[in-house]
C-alpha cells in the first residue's frame, strides 16, 4: 500500500469516501492486524485464536437465513438457495470460541503458485470473480479473517460484514451515486479481498489488469451463494466481548482495565 503506482486501486475499490490518507490508515491497519510482523511467514499471532473447523457445525435457523429451509437441525454447507451452496462462514462456537468453516468445494480450489503458473495465463486480462476468487482458496480465507474483530473491527471500529459480493459489485459499491452506500465499502469484506488480490497480482505477474465485468449472467452455478453474515455474531452489540476480570486470546484492549 505504500507504492505511489497502487494509490489509484485504494479509490477504485474503497471510493471516495475512504481514500484519503485517514481512510488509507484504517484500511493499512486491517491488514496489519492480519499479517502482524510475519517474521516467519504465517502472519499475525492473533490469527491463530480462530478455530477452523472441519465439521461443519452450524446449523442455522429461518430467523437467521429465511427461505432455504433451515430449521435448526441442518448444516449451512447442505442448503441451497436458488440452486446455489453456501462457501464459509466466521460464527463463534456456543461457548463463544471464534470459528470458521469452510464447505468441501472450497478444498477443491488451487492455491496461490497454481494461479500464477504459466506467466498468470489462468488470471486473464481483467479482474475476474470466476477466474480469481473461485479458484484460489487464500481468497477464500481472507475474506473469512475479514470477519474477526481482532482483524477488522479493532480497526476499523465498526464489525466488518458483507455488504456484496464479487469484483463487479464491490466496485459498483465504490462508485455507487448514494454517499451512504459508498461508505460501506470499508466495512465490506470481499472489498478488502479485491483490492489486495489486484494489487498481488499485479506485481506478481508483472502486468495490469482491467477493471471487473458483470460475471453473474455467465455461469449461475459458478456464484456462491453468499456466507453468514457475521453482523448477527456479535453478542454483545459492539461492547468488550470478554471477561474484564481476566484476559484471554481472544480479548480486545478493552478488556481487564486496558490491561489485555
Amino acid at each position: 500500500m505504500d507504492d505511489d503506482k497502487h494509490k489509484p486501486k485504494l479509490e477504485f475499490w474503497f471510493g471516495d469516501q475512504h481514500s484519503d490518507d485517514n481512510g488509507r490508515e484504517t484500511i493499512r491497519q486491517v491488514y496489519k492486524n492480519f499479517v502482524g510482523d510475519n517474521t516467519d511467514g504465517t502472519g499475525s499471532g492473533t490469527n491463530g485464536n480462530v478455530f477452523v473447523f472441519t465439521e461443519d457445525y452450524w446449523k442455522p435457523t429461518d430467523a437467521q437465513i429465511p427461505g432455504v429451509g433451515a430449521d435448526g437441525t441442518k448444516p449451512y454447507c447442505t442448503l441451497e438457495k436458488d440452486g446455489k451452496t453456501g462457501t464459509a462462514y466466521f460464527k463463534r462456537t456456543d461457548d463463544k470460541k471464534p470459528a470458521m468453516h469452510f464447505c468441501d468445494k472450497v478444498w477443491d480450489r488451487t492455491d496461490l503458485a497454481t494461479l500464477t503458473a504459466d506467466s498468470c495465463s489462468k488470471l486473464g486480462d481483467h479482474v475476474s470473480t470466476a477466474a480469481w476468487t473461485k479458484n484460489f482458496i487464500g481468497a477464500n480465507v481472507l475474506h473469512e479473517y475479514m470477519h474477526y474483530p481482532r482483524i477488522g473491527k479493532d480497526a476499523v471500529g465498526t464489525q466488518i460484514g458483507d455488504v456484496v459480493y464479487d469484483a463487479f459489485q464491490c466496485r459498483a459499491l465504490a462508485v455507487n451515486d448514494d454517499v451512504e452506500q459508498r461508505k460501506k465499502t470499508i466495512v465490506n469484506a470481499d472489498t478488502y479481498v479485491w483490492y489486495a488480490l489486484e494489487i498481488a497480482f499485479t506485481e506478481l505477474c508483472a502486468k495490469d489488469f482491467a477493471g471487473p465485468r458483470d460475471e453473474r449472467d455467465d455461469d449461475e452455478s459458478n456464484q456462491d451463494w453468499p456466507d453468514s453474515d457475521p453482523g448477527t455474531d456479535d453478542p454483545n452489540n459492539g461492547a468488550c466481548d470478554c471477561d474484564e476480570n481476566g484476559c484471554t486470546p481472544d480479548s480486545p484492549a478493552c478488556c481487564a482495565n486496558g490491561s489485555c
